[in-house]
Formats: structure tokens, C-alpha cells, sequence
């Protein structure tokens, strides 16, 4: 019998606490007698990874980045310390088939000159993802995907046929790569000027060009949440896209690509990363902008309809004596609902409702306080707050709840400890869509339109139910050692998480858009103060740490030792502690916790504006 391999399993994590725990599991499930060490790579340390793991995976070595330096040369920091005779480059939101690590060895050690090898990727339904395998890219298909354009004789990804155990491909996917050690070392590793999205492809064509073979096994499967660490459809996503564009085909002039061909991708990326970042920005104003003209029209209608209901004629008020009145009320109720995150992906509904029902009573109180001068009448905005309120969501509301589809959970255990998992979804992930519990010890003949809730302590069987049964069910992750849940990714969003911190207000994306704001704000505000106060003290400006806030790199108020509280929702480093105490005592913990739990825009306000100067000096 042959000698088992050392396997150097390579992770780069970007904010995906609730998705590694599962990751990391189903590799020491996987290990069996295979010596293995696993490395994870950081790259956005303070996000309370590294207490995490020392928590629940201390044999795990990590490396931690203050910023987020890329995933090829995140990999490549792991690969230097690694010691396995083989790499495992993995995305952390994935969950490995338990047979994965046998047979990627057995199939490199069975044949010669084996480049990269992938298992067939499966979103969180089952459904097997198209950039599981992909061609050499060429310019016309590069610059079709760039586009958005899939259905088109350009082809950028492999036709993959599954009733073959594996075949020959050209770009294997970088969410799960297996590839000997001194293969790449030999080739450099990922190429470092690629941020992201194009370093997989460029290591695929290296190790072609070595003389190697790249192979898709398309009788393995890995479970991938994926883009869980990436924002879907952000000017981001398409700069990092475009950029890599322009640097892979920059790589392979004289090889596949002329100058001409190089300075035509240029400039086509430039535009379109411009033209992705003005239609990022028209997309995120649509919403706000639709409901100001919504709310001016709403306005205006209600001044005539009272006025005829009130006083027997339809101007009474005047067509347009009050117009500062209508951009000022709708104003009020669409920053309203921008600043209470009605306009985010999650729970925008509720979160809609509450804020705009705020900015109505807000308007209210602005009437009272305009002169006499500048009043139509308080009914009017009553009855224009209260069709706007209904219009933006009374129907939408109502529609829910006629079309609310409860489903059957399936157990797939007869442990009780799934239980806490179920009432954790009844509260927090599926309220109002569990019907009943099933419990099932089979894993045949299950009926459709179900939940099916795993216990990945016993998760063996997993993905191969899932590719068996993925046709009309959700399936559900339960982790009953770290009380983590997560489950699967509907088409173009990310997928539903909880854990321990979730009921946290600062867990929530809401919240999370409000500190960001007022970081902006109070940032944005005091730019002028800070330089005018350095110069006058030092006679030299350092925005260093404003830009910081500027980009989100560091907060106003936050822990301002980032290790003293693992109870917490993690934050980036702060300026001004969200503690009046100089000292860290178990009265301040206790004050950390009451900020990650009962987080409001308030608490910032009141830490900061009694203590600004000190702000403008700690800049």
C-alpha cells in the first residue's frame, strides 16, 4: 500500500465567521489517518477570527493580515509555511464530501504529470455551478462575461458532463484547487498583481504551460455558499473584475494576445469599470429616488383632495404655493428610510415600515415648528404620510401574508438536540414558515417542499443527499458544538446565518449601515476642524487615521482594546472607546456588551459629542 501524502489545507477568510466552523469540520472529517495541518489565512483580522478559532479549532495555524491584502497573496502566505507534500487551496464557505481527501491523492498519485485538480462545486441547493470548470479565456469571452452576457457563442465555461467520473479541463475554479507543492512553488504561486478573480485562472494555464493536466472530478463535490465574503453585484466586484481583466491579458501579450488586443481591453475595461460604477450608484439611488417622486406626487394630490373635501374647492391652497413644503417633507421621509436600512437586503420590509412611520411622526414635528407662513394644513401631511406608508408597504404586506409558504422540516436524526436548531429558525431565519417537524432515520422517499435541517456533527452523508434530493427543498446546517446555522443560498443573494452573536443589535445590517453612516457623517464633518487643529499644534496635516474612518478601515466609538471581549460582535479599531473608563475592569466588559447587544445611532452621538475635541486630537 502506497505512503499517505502530508495535505497542507490553505483557507483565506474575509468575514465569514458563520460559514468556517462548518468548513473546517468537514476537513477533519475528511482527514481520516491522512496527516494533514490546516492554515487560514486572514484577511480582515478584526473580525474576532483568531479568538475563534484558539476557541473551537486550536489545532489550526493562523495568519492574520490588518487589511485585506487579496486572495492570491493570502494563499501564497500560507503556502510558504506550508509543510504538506500537497495544497489544498479552499474557499471557507465551503462543505467537503467526506471522501474528498482519499481520492484527490489516489487520483494524482495514479497518474503522471497531474496539474490542478477540482471536485465539482454544488451550490446550496445542489445545483452544480458552471464556473466549476472553465476554458482559456479569450478576449471575446472575457468581454462577454464582463458584459453580463452568458447566452452567447463567445463559451466561458467547460460543458461539464457528470456521468463521467472526470475529464480534462482548462481553468479550474480557486474555490477548491489540489496541486502538488513543488508544482507550485515552481510556477510562483498565484500571481500577486491579480486582487482576486483572475489568480485562478493564471495558475491554471501556468501549470498547463508546466507540462501539466488539469482535471475536473466530477464524481467528488464540494458544497459552496457561494461569494458569501464577496458583495453580489458591487462596483467592487466589477473594479476587482476589470482590473484582472486588464492584467491577465497585459501577462500574455506576445503569448496570446497582441498590443493592440492589450490596449483595446484597457481602455474597454476602464469604461466599463466606470460605467459599472455610475449604474452602481444610479441602482442604489432608484429606490430613494422613486419614493421622493412617489411621496411629492402623493403630497401634491392630497393638498387638492383636502382642500375640495374641506373647504369646496379644489386650490384653496394654491398649485404651487407650497412646494419648499413637499421636497421638504419627502426629503424627511426618505432619509428616514435610508437611515433605517428599508433600502438593504435584509428585513427591508419591517425596517422600511418602521423608519418611514418615524419620519412621518419627524415631519410632524417639523410642521409644528415652520411659521404660520409656511403651514398648509397638518392634515394633509397625515394623510400623505399615512397613503405614502401604504402604498411603500401596507399592499406589499398583505401580499406576504396571503402567499406565506410554510413548509415541513425534515430531522434527519433522531437526536433532540436539533430541537434548539428548530426553534432558532422559528424565531430567527424562517418565522412563520415552519409547519411541522418531521423526523426521519431513511433518506429515501422523502416528500417535497421540505426544510431539510442536517446535524453536521453527523454530516457524512450530507452532499450526497443534497445532489440526490436538490429539486424543490432548502436544506439547513445546524452545528450543535458552536451553535451555528446556516443554510442555502437562494440565487443572487447570500445565505441565512445565525450564531451565538446574532440577536446582537451590531449583527444586524441595519445597525451596522448606521454606525457606517455616522462614521462618514461626523468624519466628513470634522475634516476642517482636524486639519485646522494639527496645523496650529504640529504645523504638518496626518489624515492617515481619517481616511481610515473614511474607508471603513476604523470606527469613531468601538472597543478600543479589540481583545478584551470575546462576547462581543467584532468591530474594526476605534478611535474613542465606547467606555468613559480609562481602565479595562469587568465593569467596562459588561459596557462592551451592553454596546455590541443594544447598539443605536444614539449611543454613538452621546459618546462622542461630549467628547469631540478629544476626537479631533486622537485624529
Amino acid at each position: 500500500m502506497k505512503e499517505l501524502a502530508s495535505i497542507s489545507v490553505i483557507i483565506v477568510a474575509f468575514k465569514v465567521k458563520p460559514f468556517i466552523s462548518f468548513c473546517l469540520d468537514s476537513i477533519s472529517r475528511a482527514s481520516g489517518d491522512i496527516p494533514l495541518e490546516v492554515i487560514v489565512v486572514d484577511n480582515a483580522r478584526y473580525d474576532g477570527l483568531e479568538r475563534y478559532l484558539k476557541a473551537y479549532h486550536p489545532d489550526v495555524i493562523y495568519l492574520g493580515n490588518e487589511g485585506n491584502v487579496g486572495f492570491g497573496a493570502a494563499c501564497n502566505q500560507g503556502a510558504t509555511i506550508a509543510s504538506g507534500n500537497y495544497l489544498l487551496l479552499l474557499n471557507p464557505d465551503t462543505i467537503v464530501q467526506v471522501s474528498l481527501l482519499r481520492d484527490l491523492l489516489n487520483f494524482v498519485s495514479d497518474r503522471d504529470a497531474v496539474g490542478i485538480v477540482s471536485p465539482l462545486l454544488l451550490d446550496g441547493q445542489g445545483r452544480v455551478l458552471s464556473e466549476s470548470a472553465r476554458v482559456k479565456p479569450s478576449l471575446k469571452s472575457a468581454l462577454w462575461k464582463g458584459l453580463g452576457i452568458r447566452k452567447s457563442r463567445y463559451g466561458y465555461y467547460t460543458k461539464i458532463d457528470i456521468k463521467r467520473p472526470y475529464q480534462k479541463i482548462d481553468v479550474a475554479c480557486g474555490a477548491c484547487m489540489f496541486i502538488k507543492k513543488h508544482l507550485y512553488d515552481s510556477i510562483g504561486g498565484f500571481d500577486s498583481r491579480y486582487f482576486m478573480y483572475a489568480e485562478d485562472i493564471d495558475l491554471s494555464i501556468q501549470s498547463i504551460k508546466h507540462g501539466n493536466t488539469n482535471y475536473l472530478l466530477t464524481d467528488q463535490a464540494v458544497l459552496h455558499f457561494k461569494g458569501e465574503s464577496t458583495e453580489k453585484h458591487s462596483w467592487t466586484y466589477n473594479r476587482h473584475f476589470y482590473n484582472s481583466m486588464a492584467s491577465f491579458v497585459g501577462k500574455y501579450i506576445g503569448d496570446s494576445y497582441s498590443y493592440g488586443q492589450w490596449i483595446l481591453v484597457v481602455f474597454v475595461t476602464r469604461v466599463l469599470s466606470i460605467t459599472s460604477f455610475v449604474w452602481f450608484a444610479l441602482r442604489q439611488l432608484l429606490q430613494p429616488v422613486r419614493d421622493a417622486v412617489v411621496g411629492l406626487v402623493i403630497l401634491w394630490g392630497c393638498q387638492f383632495i383636502w382642500s375640495y373635501w374641506r373647504y369646496g374647492i379644489w386650490d384653496y391652497f394654491g398649485y404651487w404655493t407650497y412646494w419648499f413644503n413637499y421636497f421638504l417633507y419627502t426629503g424627511i421621509w426618505v432619509s428616514s428610510m435610508i437611515l433605517g436600512g428599508a433600502y438593504l437586503n435584509s428585513d427591508r420590509r419591517i425596517r422600511g415600515m418602521k423608519s418611514l412611520g418615524v419620519g412621518i411622526v419627524i415631519s410632524l414635528v417639523v410642521y409644528s415648528l415652520l411659521p404660520m407662513d409656511w403651514r398648509f394644513s397638518r392634515m394633509i401631511l397625515v394623510m400623505a404620510g399615512g397613503i405614502m406608508w401604504i402604498s411603500r408597504f401596507g399592499f406589499q404586506q398583505l401580499g406576504n401574508r396571503v402567499s406565506i409558504n410554510r413548509r415541513d422540516v425534515i430531522v434527519l436524526s433522531n437526536n433532540n438536540i436539533l430541537d434548539g436548531a428548530i426553534a432558532v429558525m422559528q424565531r430567527y431565519l424562517y418565522p412563520n414558515k415552519v409547519n411541522r417537524i418531521l423526523r426521519y432515520d431513511e433518506l429515501s422517499n422523502l416528500p417535497d417542499e421540505t426544510m431539510i435541517v442536517f446535524d453536521m456533527s453527523k454530516g457524512e452523508r450530507a452532499i450526497d443527499l443534497i445532489q440526490k434530493y436538490q429539486e424543490h427543498r432548502e436544506y439547513v446546517f445546524w452545528n450543535p458544538r458552536t451553535h451555528q446555522i446556516i443554510s442555502s443560498m437562494i440565487p443572487h443573494t447570500q445565505g441565512r446565518r445565525y450564531d451565538a452573536l446574532s440577536h446582537h443589535n451590531l449583527a444586524q445590517d441595519a445597525y451596522r449601515w448606521q454606525k457606517r453612516w455616522l462614521d462618514v457623517t461626523i468624519g466628513g464633518l470634522s475634516l476642517i476642524p482636524i486639519i485646522i487643529y494639527q496645523i496650529s499644534m504640529n504645523g504638518r496635516i496626518d489624515l492617515s487615521r481619517w481616511h481610515e474612518v473614511i474607508s471603513g478601515r476604523r470606527t469613531l466609538v468601538g472597543y478600543k482594546n479589540k481583545q478584551s471581549c470575546d462576547a462581543v460582535v467584532a468591530l474594526p479599531p476605534s478611535i474613542l472607546p465606547c467606555y468613559r473608563k480609562s481602565v479595562i475592569d469587568r465593569d467596562c466588559s459588561d459596557q462592551m456588551l451592553n454596546y455590541s447587544m443594544h447598539y443605536s445611532i444614539f449611543n454613538d452621538l452621546f459618546l462622542i459629542l461630549p467628547r469631540y475635541f478629544a476626537l479631533i486630537k486622537a485624529f
